[in-house]
């Protein structure tokens, strides 16, 4: 957050004259920052081929060019450069100009006519939007290439030239803008590009849904009685750049702190979206500048054209705010965000059309890309997170409250394993010096009241003797205010108005800033001259991993004039700390799992098992564990911490997730007005009955089904649902307050029954 006091009239005036001085006033003379990464060109293509060695040829027609391959024609207009798919074995078809009544603006059917739309700014204004259609001296050149169509496009009036590539794939179509072709030469500067945003888009009283990876996954239903919404769906993907004030906080007109967080929301963890209508479905799948992209799904009536439609918006340069007193004044960022964009289109149809065949093909995706092979798990752990201790702000003095030391919690472990359990992973949090955010991004030594080096090497002996996989808790991206390993001028991120960024903490109930301030570490920083620093002190205590905090679920950049640091080179730092992670140490977990953690983890943390339940959205659905099940496990939020854990027990056995549970030796009574005053429910003695409960329960049937893909996913009633495991396990769950009857199976309120080839067990 950017503080700044109030300003008389007169510093208002010289301070707009010095902002005037300096081009900040005018958007696109905001810090030219030196980018640290330029990806090479592309090679010039040959705009002349017609086919290529593997026989996809392309020909001209009257109208434009068509290209085939075993599978499917492509066909793409000369006049707008759109393009239409079909089956060569069934005859259906994709995409294409969609009917819009001819009653309809006839702006609105041009617009619905055109492949791309172009987000700019000219001048001092906000953000427009053209596309080629509109533009009366735009020229749309339409030619053969490689196994595809390139679309040379050059609209005059704003000094833009850019390139739009179509390949045929085995199982659809590619979509690739090079980033060589794309060019500014005048004022006007190019923010985004909108890819296709009428692709197969249908209309209200069709059957079928937009599937958008909001959390686990969400459908908005086609529906002739939807209520009219001035709303529709638009998140980036894999959360907000916390470089730009304006992406990750409500902005009011007063001044900087006075910003509010935003309402709790799930985020956009896989670069994904998709629509299934009748019988045919796509999936899209942004491949190449997944990092810097939104997804967007709008309901039919919207700018009242009556299609539901999904597609992608590819983002080149962010925008900002800065105060001046009560002023804001808008930035843009000066150079475009480097790299090819592409994304794949995955044609699905008969019995594949539908959310969970589009989940299957995005998991073989990830199989191809990211080596996300089928597991080999032999018994389900109780999952455990150890708490260790946290500083508290008193009126007089800070004091450090410790609630559970190491011999505590080998304690802990010594009375599980003797109830019988066999399989136990512990994450041990708030374990380093300081307790929870003391001297971190500085792990070592560990913190001396719960115990020291010598009782945490103890403790992890005792746990290695006896079989139990011991994770360290980090945080290297997000320190304290007051820790003394962090200098803000060296190590934290910068905005575009080249001022180091703090972050408030906002009050869970009231959205309003606390007093508490974090920063967010240069990932470069926090890579060469803390995680790698550390790396073989943890190797020395004998830990089987690390979970890496905040690396799955946070993506930023840094706007540091002298280096930037796009979101890009962010996530292959994040990779690189996973990787040299499991090299050094052996396994690694993260939080939340964002698409750039698959296949670079042994473990997902808190994955979302919901939606944020939008109103223009219908329904949740597990998306991203259909995708991932039985390839890398997934473990739910602490289960006794949730509002009501029998929900939150069902949903885990619906949606194949192993149960958690946080845990603290002391009473957490203790922790009222510390930074972990959300910790409840969770003290050993008081919980460890009901946490070995839930554990049996869930691994009756977690351990049959861990190496299974999820097959089926099917909605029976208004609060019942079945999951398929393999070919023949089912869970049957019964959220109502009723009992429901399935198959003359009969299920309990609030209860579940797992089936196996037919048979309850």
């Amino acid at each position: 957050m950017i503080r700044l006091n109030r300003l008389n009239k007169y510093h208002m005036m010289v301070m707009v004259a010095v902002l005037l001085a300096v081009g900040i006033m005018i958007p696109y003379f905001t810090p030219n920052p030196k980018p640290a990464w330029i990806p090479p060109l592309m090679e010039p293509l040959n705009s002349n081929a017609s086919g290529d060695n593997n026989g996809v040829m392309a020909k001209r027609t009257n109208n434009g060019v068509e290209v085939e391959n075993a599978k499917y024609k492509m066909i793409v207009d000369d006049k707008f450069g759109q393009i239409r798919m079909i089956s060569k074995t069934s005859g259906k078809e994709w995409g294409g100009i969609p009917a819009l009544d001819p009653k309809s603006p006839s702006n609105n059917i041009l617009y619905a006519s055109t492949p791309i739309t172009i987000k700019y700014i000219s001048g001092s204004g906000g953000i427009s939007e053209t596309y080629p259609g509109k533009e009366p001296d735009s020229v749309t050149k339409v030619l053969p290439i490689h196994n595809g169509v390139r679309i040379d496009l050059d609209l005059p009036s704003l000094q833009f030239k850019l390139a739009v590539e179509y390949h045929l794939t085995d199982d659809g179509f590619e979509v690739r803008i090079p980033w060589n072709s794309v060019k500014e030469d005048g004022k006007p500067r190019l923010m985004g590009l909108v890819m296709l945003p009428f692709f197969s888009a249908a209309g209200k009283d069709e059957k079928g849904a937009i599937v958008v990876p909001d959390g686990s996954g969400a459908l908005m239903k086609f529906d002739p009685n939807r209520l009219k919404s001035f709303y529709a769906y638009r998140k980036y993907v894999y959360g907000g750049d916390y470089a730009f004030l304006s992406k990750v906080y409500k902005v009011l007109s007063y001044e900087a702190s006075e910003i509010i967080g935003e309402n709790p929301a799930e985020q956009a963890s896989l670069p994904i979206f998709g629509l299934y209508n009748g019988d045919k479905a796509f999936l899209g799948i942004i491949s190449g500048g997944d990092t810097d992209a939104y997804i967007n799904a709008v309901p039919e009536g919207t700018r009242n054209i009556p299609l539901y439609r999904t597609f992608a918006e590819l983002n080149y340069r962010n925008d900002d705010i800065a105060y001046v007193g009560t002023a804001q004044i808008p930035m843009f960022q000066r150079i475009m965000i480097p790299g090819d964009r592409t994304i794949q289109y995955v044609l699905l149809e008969q019995k594949q059309a539908n959310y969970v065949a589009m989940a299957q093909a995005y998991g073989e995706y990830l199989n191809k890309t990211e080596g996300l092979k089928s597991s080999d798990f032999k018994e389900i752990p109780l999952e455990l997170t150890f708490f260790g201790g946290v500083h508290q702000t008193n009126i007089i003095a800070n004091s450090y409250i410790s609630m559970t030391s190491f011999k505590q919690a080998q304690e802990m472990l010594q009375n599980l394993l003797a109830k019988g359990i066999r399989s136990i992973e512990v994450t041990y949090d708030a374990w380093s010096g300081g307790g929870l955010y003391g001297k971190q991004p500085q792990h070592f030594p560990a913190e001396s009241r719960l115990g020291g080096d010598a009782d945490l090497q103890a403790f992890i002996q005792y746990a290695v003797r006896n079989n139990v996989t011991i994770y360290l808790k980090t945080n290297y991206i997000n320190p304290y205010e007051s820790s003394k390993a962090l200098k803000p001028s060296r190590d934290a991120i910068r905005g575009l108005n080249r001022k180091v960024l703090d972050f408030p903490r906002m009050d869970m109930a009231t959205s309003q800033p606390t007093g508490l301030l974090f920063y967010l570490m240069k990932p470069l920083q926090a890579y060469n001259s803390f995680f790698a620093e550390e790396l073989g002190l943890y190797k020395q205590t004998g830990a089987s991993g690390l979970q890496l905090g905040n690396i799955g679920e946070l993506l930023y950049s840094d706007q540091n004039p002298e280096a930037s640091f796009t979101r890009r080179q962010t996530k292959d730092t994040w990779v690189k700390s996973m990787d040299g992670t499991r090299l050094e140490i052996g396994r690694v977990a993260v939080d939340y799992g964002n698409k750039y953690a698959l296949g670079h983890v042994d473990r997902i943390d808190q994955v979302p098992l919901n939606s944020s339940q939008y109103v223009y959205m219908d329904e949740a659905i597990p998306f991203y564990q259909i995708a991932v099940h039985g390839r890398v496990p997934y473990v739910s939020k602490p289960l006794n911490l949730a509002d009501d854990p029998r929900i939150a027990f069902l949903k885990n056995l619906e949606y194949g997730a192993v149960p958690s549970f946080v845990i603290t030796y002391e009473d957490p009574v203790m922790l009222h007005r510390s930074m972990m005053n959300e910790l409840y429910n969770a003290q050993f003695d008081q919980v460890v009955n009901s946490v070995v409960d839930y554990y049996r329960k869930s691994k009756e049937l977690l351990d049959k089904v861990a190496n299974l893909p999820i097959s089926n996913h099917e909605k029976l009633d208004n609060q019942v649902y079945r999951t398929t495991f393999g070919g023949d396990i089912q869970v049957i769950v019964n959220y109502g307050q009723k009992a429901a009857q399935v198959d003359n199976i009969v299920i309990d309120p609030y209860g579940y029954k797992i089936v196996e080839g037919g048979r309850v067990l």
